[in-house]
């Protein structure tokens, strides 16, 4: 019998497992017996009672005739209760014996029986316990071991806490709207509802959920969620931990992720993916899109010679959203910039030299190819000019190996 009044942490997840070894005399109407059984006992977190599975064998004599062997199958329920170290349970349970005569073949018989069992602790989660039990036997009378039988047992228990292969507690993303996210100001998609789920939130020690850029960098962490569901509404905005909170990034893709780690030490992740729109921004007069997103082969100005067939078709993506933006703001003048970063920040000479003779040719060479797709997706060319400002102006120092991808870029000014 097992210690099953133990408490265990985790829900459907932890068992209280054990084994028993007993033996035990039945008597009835015209026979007798003796058999011994192998028994597992399992208890489950939040289901009442002990659950057994056992197997034996034994001998059984009908009318004074020759005993003969008998193998038993059996299954059953009960509800331990312990208190300090004493054990009581009552039981009931099915079993199949299957006495075998010899003069023909073995037939199994089901007996519905039910048991008392006093138990005492003799070390640790070891018991020995006694038990009395009663029963009936379906089969025909004059088989043996047929009708009501009673019996008496004595055995010897042990328990302890077993796990079982079951899966992480992964959590559930879900993200609203299914259209890009575009937190401009403009009223339309600026917020983003992430929606989370964690199944069995009071066996998970950490939840976590956070925004990578696309670099996969975190950008934003929600950390230690308490609630096993909720929603979050995101404005866009970075972490300030490092300062000022800084926007998404135009055309970029960004995912959310939650992890959790659950009190086993097994850690889960679940991933969202989403697209920011091209943000355009209203800065005095003028209205200003930063892209950092164009992707270009390195000192090439020519993006369809990446060898990323899925990196050329998102640059065309993001022209011809440009394009559909641009054709609304038809009195604009739109100045194409590019932005470069440098590799020679630490020495000043070799940053001015590689400025002059790379960088500043290539951004505005970079620059042409994108005027160049805009004008074949249907934008005027006389709204549109060119300039490359190379490493001139940096958004972020040149020495944050994390962060420095955002200096190279393309922006674009639309001023009347």
């Amino acid at each position: 019998m097992s210690a099953a009044a133990q408490e265990v942490p985790y829900p459907g997840k932890l068992i209280v497992a054990g084994t028993s070894l007993y033996s035990s005399y039945f008597w009835g109407d015209g026979f007798s017996g003796a058999e011994t059984n192998l028994a597992l006992n399992v208890s489950f977190p939040h289901i009442p009672g002990l659950y057994r599975l056992s197997g034996g064998y034994g001998y059984i004599t009908h009318d004074g005739a020759t005993a003969l062997p008998m193998p038993v199958v059996s299954g059953g329920w009960g509800f331990p209760v312990v208190a300090d170290t004493f054990v009581f349970m009552p039981f009931v349970g099915l079993g199949i014996i299957t006495p075998v005569t010899g003069s023909g073949p073995p037939s199994p018989v089901g007996v519905v029986y039910t048991e008392v069992q006093a138990g005492v602790r003799i070390h640790g989660s070891s018991y020995v316990h006694v038990f009395a039990m009663a029963g009936y036997a379906f089969q025909r009378r004059e088989e043996p071991g047929a009708g009501f039988r009673g019996g008496v047992g004595i055995g010897l228990s042990s328990a302890g806490v077993a796990r079982l292969p079951v899966l992480r507690p992964k959590g559930r993303l879900k993200i609203e709207p299914d259209s890009m996210f575009s937190p401009d100001g403009d009223g339309e998609n600026d917020e983003l509802f992430i929606s989370y789920r964690i199944p069995h939130r009071e066996n998970v020690v950490s939840a976590v959920l956070r925004v990578l850029d696309q670099n996969g960098h975190p950008f934003r962490t929600w950390g230690q969620l308490q609630e096993m569901a909720g929603t979050i509404v995101w404005k866009g905005l970075s972490d300030t931990a490092d300062g000022p909170p800084e926007s998404v990034s135009s055309a970029s893709d960004y995912t959310i992720e939650l992890e959790t780690v659950d009190i086993l030490g097994r850690t889960s992740v679940s991933r969202k993916t989403f697209r920011v729109d091209v943000l355009v921004v209203k800065d005095g007069d003028t209205y200003k899109i930063r892209i950092p997103s164009i992707q270009f082969p390195p000192n090439s100005a020519d993006f369809t010679q990446l060898t990323d067939k899925t990196a050329i078709a998102r640059n065309k993506e993001i022209i011809s959203r440009l394009a559909a933006i641009f054709l609304k703001f038809p009195e604009y003048r739109i100045t194409i910039a590019g932005h470069a970063n440098s590799d020679y920040f630490d020495d000043i000479d070799k940053m001015q030299a590689e400025q002059e003779k790379v960088l500043i040719p290539l951004s505005y060479s970079r620059a042409e190819m994108v005027r160049d797709m805009l004008i074949q997706a249907g934008v005027r060319p006389e709204i549109l000019r060119v300039s490359g400002y190379g490493a001139a102006l940096p958004l972020v120092p040149f020495q944050d190996k994390m962060q420095r991808w955002k200096n190279r870029r393309v922006e674009f000014i639309l001023e009347k």
